[in-house]
């Protein structure tokens, strides 16, 4: 009995440590006075050369980065959710132009969507600093909401409330499973 007793409480004490080392807690993140704020923490963006940096956060790592475009280049900072920079780097894209475009970041990679040229994203690993450009025109002339996991999300304008995804590592798009009560999707 005692064994028996013992395998449960060592099921249970283990099941539950699992479940807790899954869990990611996100901070609170909003958009103020020209800063972001992370919970109690207030991080300034900074200025760049089109203007104030774009900036995403990314959920899996709890990391913000901010992006800024020069004529062929790419400008990254990564910031803590203490306020802390913690790291700065700049990558030549060659002859691509990112003025104009959208910045999504999750799990250290970077999506940047160049609206000049509509059906090109450029996806960026944060770690190694490499980055490669991605033809989307399979998409139409749909608007990104979100990059997660290897997808690009999106609304299929043509059919209410469809959120669509272009999986980056088959190159194909699948209808995303979804309960939509209202306009927005976050997985």
């Amino acid at each position: 009995m005692k064994k028996k007793v013992l395998f449960v409480l060592i099921v249970f004490l283990f099941s539950f440590y699992c479940h807790a080392a899954e869990t990611i807690e996100p901070p609170l993140i909003y958009y103020r006075d020209n800063s972001i704020i992370i919970g109690d923490t207030v991080v300034p963006v900074p200025l760049g050369n089109t203007g104030s940096y774009r900036y995403a956060f990314d959920g899996k790592r709890q990391k913000l980065w901010f992006q800024d475009s020069g004529r062929h280049t790419s400008t990254f900072i990564c910031v803590n959710t203490k306020g802390q920079t913690e790291e700065t780097f700049t990558i030549d894209v060659g002859k691509i132009n990112l003025i104009d475009g959208r910045f999504f970041v999750f799990d250290n990679k970077a999506l940047i969507w160049d609206h000049t040229k509509e059906f090109m994203v450029l996806i960026v690993d944060l770690e190694t600093k490499e980055y490669q450009s991605i033809d989307i025109s399979k998409m139409r002339y749909n608007e990104i909401s979100c990059l997660y996991d290897n997808k690009i999300f999106f609304f299929d304008e043509y059919v209410e409330k469809s959120v669509m995804y272009f999986d980056l590592l088959t190159g194909e798009i699948f209808y995303a499973e979804t309960d939509l009560k209202e306009y927005g999707f976050l997985p």
